[in-house]
């Protein structure tokens, strides 16, 4: 069993991924609305029992962000534990209740990130657990055509 040290490398090498290859590709893509935005949170939970195992600032997320970033991420990867036969959040999308895409089911893991446009929080989401080989790219494909975002292909060609 590894002990906690090593678990938190593994957890910060994660992180540092997502903060310094898939952030700044999402900045530079072509399709990114709001290129500004450049900060968010990421959140990692069990499947099986939807306990968060982690919640990373991402980036230097302004302070009148970081509340509602924070709840976004959470509510999205619980409300899709709530699902479970969901792989995606945006099959429980409800935008007059404040309920978007932005969260992914793997075979062990919930992970959620919000921060950007919901189709790039979803977008980083699939590139970073495909990175690490969480899903494969051709369940990847399936929740990106469930919520018909093109941004996925984008971003995962540029990171």
């Amino acid at each position: 069993m590894l002990n906690v040290i090593d678990r938190m490398k593994g957890l910060f090498y994660y992180v540092t991924h997502f903060e310094q290859r898939i952030i700044p590709a999402i900045i530079n893509l072509r399709e990114n609305p709001k290129p500004y935005k450049r900060s968010g949170y990421l959140t990692i939970r069990r499947k099986s029992d939807g306990r968060v195992i982690v919640l990373f600032e991402i980036g230097d997320c302004p302070q009148f962000k970081a509340k509602k970033y924070f709840e976004l991420s959470m509510e999205k990867g619980g409300r899709l534990f709530h699902h479970p036969g969901h792989i995606s959040s945006w099959q429980s999308r409800d935008p007059e209740k404040g309920r978007w895409g932005g969260a992914i089911a793997t075979n062990e893991l919930i992970v959620s990130f919000s921060g950007f446009t919901e189709s790039l929080d979803e977008a980083a989401v699939l590139v970073f657990v495909t990175f690490f080989g969480w899903i494969s790219d051709k369940q990847a494909g399936k929740i990106a055509k469930i919520s018909n975002n093109f941004d996925y292909a984008s971003l995962r060609d540029r990171v």
